[in-house]
């Protein structure tokens, strides 16, 4: 739907956009999407096919002082445009300072910037004082990278293997204490090297996570935090969370969707 300016996405992205537009009209095949990540130092730019790939770049080396690295993705692979390949990074709130994380193409991050440095800042003043942080649904770190930063061990885990390499990575090179496994959490998995947490962060995909919640006796973390992007799972795994035995210290409610009908919750547990 052509429109002159979106209201939820960042000027530079916006005017970008519609910059992108003038520019495929040279492309020969147009791709079947485009979608970009402004992070804090760069914008990955790829354009999707759903069948033969067009390798020409555009004539945008940067934007408004930022500098574009352009990917093309097909079959679901994602390949650079143009080489070197240049590495941009994402900078999140720590108990002291501020973390800079690489984030590549494919890793998922949160859509609303300003919500998601909220997001980090609570989930830090909730785990103020804790030694040993259990991540489950860990994407790239988001939440817990920080926390290692402050000088807290970190065990991680995530089905994608791409954000679990890029967690890794970014744990070494940063020199933290944090490890990430790759594990499907909605099938039956070893959950020994998770016990015994002094926070558990649960941020789960849409449908939430029944099973985790189901397993708090077995964990049995000092506290837990919940992350949801759906109203309905968050109540549903609130509910077996005290069946566990385990009871509400905080709520909180983001606006990480703005003009949607979704609200990301936040809820500490302790037992």
């Amino acid at each position: 739907i052509e429109m002159p300016s979106c209201m939820v996405i960042t000027s530079p992205l916006n005017d970008l956009r519609l910059a992108l537009q003038e520019a495929l009209q040279a492309f020969e095949s147009l791709p079947a999407a485009v979608y970009a990540v402004q992070l804090s130092d760069g914008i990955h730019v790829v354009f999707i096919y759903e069948g033969k790939a067009e390798q020409t770049v555009p004539a945008i080396q940067q934007w408004q002082g930022l500098p574009i690295q352009f990917w093309y993705q097909c079959d679901g692979i994602t390949r650079p445009l143009q080489k070197p390949v240049q590495a941009f990074h994402d900078s999140l709130p720590t108990m002291d300072d501020t973390l800079h994380i690489q984030i590549g193409a494919d890793d998922f991050v949160q859509g609303q910037y300003a919500g998601n440095q909220a997001m980090i800042e609570q989930v830090l003043a909730w785990s103020d004082g804790a030694r040993l942080i259990v991540d489950l649904f860990a994407g790239v770190g988001n939440l817990s990278l920080p926390l290692a930063a402050s000088g807290m061990r970190v065990i991680g885990a995530e089905v994608h293997e791409a954000s679990v390499r890029a967690a890794n990575k970014n744990a070494k090179i940063l020199q933290l204490d944090a490890h990430y496994q790759q594990v499907d959490l909605f099938a039956d998995f070893h959950a020994a090297d998770f016990v015994g947490a002094d926070i558990l962060i649960v941020d789960p995909p849409r449908k939430g996570a029944k099973k985790i919640c189901g397993m708090m006796n077995y964990l049995l973390p000092k506290k837990a935090i919940l992350v949801h992007c759906d109203v309905a799972s968050a109540k549903r795994d609130a509910q077996i969370m005290q069946q566990q035995g385990y009871h509400l210290q905080g709520l909180r409610a983001l606006d990480l969707f703005p003009y949607s009908g979704h609200v990301e919750s936040m809820s500490l547990w302790a037992h």
